[in-house]
């Protein structure tokens, strides 16, 4: 049977998940920064597919046999992921350079975003001491269990190798930026 509701083929996580960007885009509207709660609305939607992709490559332990993932399924959540990424360390990196009162906030998700920015985008490590131009290709990580992507990049600050993934990055935006209790939102198409 073919469901008349255009909107059913969303899954319910990102339902509950939509409300939560919804209500962080609301915690940017200011008349100087206009753009951002748009901006953060954009990554909402752009996420969904990433997270269909994701729930296809988890590998849940119910003691069934999986079949290998398929590379190109990896490949392309990466790659989404990244440009994803892209997005919210500009969306956050605005909030910097404007001053808003909100960045302190972010400050360290805001260092994390810049040390997987820089070699996804400039296969470069982050800028720091000793570390000017000097070259770096982030290897990919997958998470079996979650099916979600990321990266293991150098972070010059410590000396280290670290392992960040886009959901986790997503994650910790929306736990600092969703306010507590969450205000109701605007219904969705969807609703």
């Amino acid at each position: 049977m073919v469901s008349r509701n255009p909107y059913a083929y969303l899954p319910d996580d990102f339902r509950d998940r939509a409300k939560r960007w919804r209500a962080s885009a609301a915690s940017f509207v200011s008349e100087t920064l206009s753009f951002v709660p748009t901006s953060i609305e954009n990554l909402m939607f752009a996420e969904r597919p990433i997270l269909l992709m994701e729930n296809a490559l988890a590998h849940r332990d119910d003691g069934k046999a999986r079949p290998a993932p398929d590379p190109f399924l990896i490949m392309q959540c990466s790659a989404l992921s990244a440009l994803w990424l892209l997005g919210l360390y500009e969306a956050i990196r605005v909030l910097k350079e404007t001053d808003a009162p909100t960045f302190s906030a972010l400050r360290n998700l805001f260092i994390k975003l810049e040390i997987v920015r820089m070699p996804l985008a400039k296969h470069e490590v982050k800028s720091a001491r000793n570390y000017r131009k000097v070259l770096h290709f982030p290897t990919g990580a997958w998470d079996q269990a979650t099916g979600c992507v990321g990266w293991s990049v150098f972070n010059p600050n410590t000396d280290q190798t670290e392992i960040h993934s886009r959901t986790d990055l997503a994650n910790e935006f929306l736990e600092i930026t969703v306010p507590d209790p969450m205000p109701e939102s605007p219904a969705f198409l969807w609703e």
